[in-house]
C-alpha cells in the first residue's frame, strides 16, 4: 500500500507552495540572524583545545 498516495488538487498544490515559501522565508531569516551572531561574537581558532580539555590536562 506504500506505493499509493493522495494526489493534491489545485488548492492542495497552492497550500504546499505557500508552505514552502513561508518555510524558506523563516529559514532564510534564521540563517541571517545566525550569521550575524557568529560574525559579531565568535572568531575562528586554530585547532586549540576547548577550555574543558585544557582543565583536564592540568
Amino acid at each position: 500500500m506504500s506505493e499509493y498516495r493522495i494526489k493534491p488538487g489545485p488548492v492542495g498544490k497552492a497550500v504546499i507552495n505557500g508552505y514552502k515559501t513561508v518555510e524558506d522565508t523563516v529559514v532564510g531569516a534564521y540563517k541571517k540572524v545566525e550569521d550575524a551572531f557568529v560574525d559579531a561574537f565568535l572568531e575562528k581558532t586554530e585547532n586549540q583545545p576547548a577550555d574543558s580539555e585544557q582543565e583536564a590536562q592540568q
